[in-house]
């Protein structure tokens, strides 16, 4: 179907397909009829695979073409690109043709935005050299500010391991795609989304979700309506119980695979106790021993684990900002650790004679075991 958009003159920018052919004009008050054009690009669409678009829009001097090729035949059945072209008023002869791209998995390779939109931070473009995700499609776009453009698509991501079709809002600037940002973080179907920004440089972002698209989603960088809809309400608090506390069990589940952790600590323990028999925690020797064990079992831990230095905990179940995920980084372990040696003084003190440095490594490590499961378990489970 045709596809308008203003010129900022009183006329349009107009776009539509020929066959095979996309052809561009400019209305203006004396048009006159049939509306002639001149051929931008030729679009092939193999048969069985399916264009949408294309999608018009201006920004600042440029003007831009999107449209998406969804392949539903062949080894690539499933697959969608999208593609665009842009160049500047007057200029649609030396327009540049090119592919609106994006990452498999981008949630840690976001990096600093120094743009006119209300951002903090963008995933850049990956590299040509890259193979950018599988599934590009529905470019949806609205008008630029300041030169800026910004075009939704919903593209597969990998959450957790697994392939989730989400909203990806790339940002043009100057006639350049500079990257894009996550709009949705989901594990049921994105898509159709309607991008809007306004003069402030804030995004409002509507989309459906689930696979009958019946349900209707709202995101935004304005900081106002961020903050009311970034508060947690009643209907959360079951939804994380019920999400984090089952993959909290399931993560505890996954114990023998912690055995690699203990094995220095335990061997160390075990020859402690095997040449003194009536050693205990209060002899000095039994504590270096004991606190060689102890530190041999954290680094086995981040040894075999080492995204316990990356994760942020609770992550995957709650939006933390930015500062408080660097706080639980930091204090979740050390409260793990202190809650294991809680534990085993307190089970130590309770009974009459000193326990046994063995008795007492055991129970330090489990229940900094359990406990380190419980909330790392997920990494288990899929990436974060």
């Amino acid at each position: 179907r045709p596809s308008l958009a203003p010129d900022g003159l009183g006329g349009f920018h107009l776009v539509w397909m020929q066959g095979e052919n996309l052809i561009y004009s400019i209305l203006v008050r004396d048009f006159s009829y049939p509306i002639l054009g001149d051929k931008l690009t030729r679009i092939q669409v193999t048969r069985g695979n399916r264009q949408d678009g294309p999608v018009l829009a201006t920004s600042g001097s440029h003007v831009y073409v999107f449209w998406s090729i969804l392949r539903l035949t062949g080894l690539e059945a499933g697959t969608a690109i999208t593609e665009y072209l842009v160049f500047l008023e007057g200029q649609s002869t030396q327009a540049r043709r090119g592919l609106v791209t994006a990452y498999p998995a981008s949630d840690k390779l976001f990096s600093p935005y120094q743009g006119s939109l209300s951002l903090s931070r963008i995933v850049s473009p990956p590299r040509e050299d890259y193979l950018s995700t599988n599934y590009i499609y529905d470019p949806r776009t609205s008008l630029g500010h300041d030169g800026t453009l910004v075009v939704a698509v919903a593209a597969n991501q990998v959450i957790r391991l697994d392939q989730h079709v989400q909203i990806l809002v790339g940002i043009f600037e100057g006639g350049e795609y500079q990257g894009y940002t996550i709009g949705t973080r989901t594990t049921e179907i994105s898509g159709d989304p309607l991008i809007v920004m306004d003069g402030q440089g804030h995004l409002h972002l509507i989309w459906q979700e689930g696979s009958s698209g019946n349900r209707i989603f709202y995101a935004t960088t304005a900081p106002e309506p961020r903050e009311r809809l970034d508060q947690l309400s009643l209907g959360d608090v079951p939804n994380l119980f019920l999400s984090g506390g089952l993959e909290a069990i399931t993560g505890m589940l996954l114990f023998p695979f912690a055995f690699p952790w203990m094995v220095v600590g335990l061997v160390i323990m075990i020859i402690l106790r095997l040449t003194r028999n009536d050693e205990n925690v209060t002899q000095p020797l039994s504590k270096i021993l004991l606190i060689m064990a102890i530190l041999s079992f954290q680094v086995s831990k981040l040894l075999f684990l080492p995204d316990l230095l990356v994760y942020i905990p609770f992550s995957a179940w709650l939006d933390l900002s930015e500062g408080a995920g660097q706080i639980m980084r930091i204090m979740v372990p050390i409260t793990i650790f202190g809650l294991g040696i809680l534990v085993a003084e307190l089970r130590r003190r309770r009974n009459p004679a000193p326990p046994s440095s063995l008795g007492y490594f055991i129970t330090v490590i489990l229940v900094d075991t359990l406990l380190t499961l419980s909330v790392y378990g997920v990494i288990f489970l899929g990436e974060y």
